[in-house]
């Protein structure tokens, strides 16, 4: 075999060590298995290194068979990282709608489609660019995947605001058991202590993630309609000077007009009837599954 084969087979070797064994590695812990399609190509490139020492081939014929043998390992490297991409793709669509991760996911995005556009221009040319590219984009796909495994381990802690009346514990207590149930952590003024109360709910409600106030029935009014509690809207409206994420509950018989003035930038709203418990929590279950989602996403964002 000539010296320039020797250094061809060489240079196959050389790739597979910093190149292929690095990206292997990767896509077989991505999917916990060995793609079959990688496989393939590694059978490859074996069977025609093999082919490289065939005493039976001509000159012509083992150098050929050493070209086709890297550009099966190639191959192989940019599938490995091709797969990754695809399925780190399938995991951040499901958070597009993310306002903390969208900068990096719309990157990601195009990062993918370059590497695309890069193979597709490349394609016979045995070229690492598009594997340098699909490189780039499973890098910034770890660092997206990663931000989504962190804030999936938050646990947003809430601030609950409510009238401490028997009446009013009824609803509090199931609306408390559907937070939780959803993964809230909630704190209520019922654990303010002793002391000033006013300034141990306000330090409660600076150091939540977030608020849910139920504004319920007060006092009744000519027209037949309720006021609500000044100390509920004092708390929201404290909250929302915070600029924490407050959802408002606000009893059907309590005016919109009572509590206008206190809305703030981010927050939800669902009016419920008392009497009517299981049509709140079908409508509540929803909306506290989409609260959940923004405060741990804003939550991990305020922590960097």
């Amino acid at each position: 075999m000539e010296k320039l084969e020797t250094d061809e087979i060489q240079k196959i070797f050389d790739f597979y060590r910093n190149y292929f064994i690095l990206a292997y590695s990767d896509v077989v812990a991505a999917y916990a298995t060995k793609p079959q399609q990688i496989l393939t190509e590694i059978e490859n490139t074996l069977s025609h290194i093999a082919q490289c020492f065939n005493p039976q081939l001509s000159e012509d014929k083992r150098k050929e068979n050493v070209k086709k043998a890297y550009s099966h390992l190639l191959r192989a490297t940019l599938d490995c990282y091709k797969l990754i991409c695809v399925k780190q793709a399938k995991e951040i669509e499901k958070h597009d709608d993310n306002p903390y991760l969208k900068e990096k996911i719309t990157k990601f995005k195009e990062f993918f489609k370059d590497a695309r556009r890069a193979e597709m221009k490349e394609i016979g040319a045995d070229n690492i660019v598009p594997i340098d590219k699909y490189k780039d984009a499973v890098q910034l796909g770890d660092e997206i995947t990663n931000e989504i495994f962190l804030i999936s381990k938050i646990t947003p802690k809430l601030f609950v605001g409510y009238k401490y009346t028997k009446k009013d514990e009824e609803i509090a207590s199931k609306i408390i058991k559907i937070l939780e149930f959803e993964g809230f952590e909630c704190e209520t003024g019922k654990s303010a202590g002793i002391g000033d109360i006013d300034t141990n709910i306000k330090s409660m409600i600076a150091n939540s993630d977030g608020g849910v106030i139920i504004f319920t029935e007060e006092k009744e009014t000519t027209d037949g309609k309720f006021t609500t509690s000044p100390w509920l809207i004092s708390e929201a409206s404290y909250a929302f000077g915070k600029e924490k994420p407050v959802m408002i509950l606000l009893e059907d018989r309590v005016p919109e007009n009572q509590i206008r003035g206190i809305r703030g930038r981010d927050y939800r709203y669902l009016s419920f009837n008392r009497a009517k418990t299981d049509d709140l929590i079908l409508e509540l279950i929803p909306l506290v599954r989409d609260f959940y989602k923004h405060i741990r996403e804003r939550k991990r964002f305020l922590e960097k």
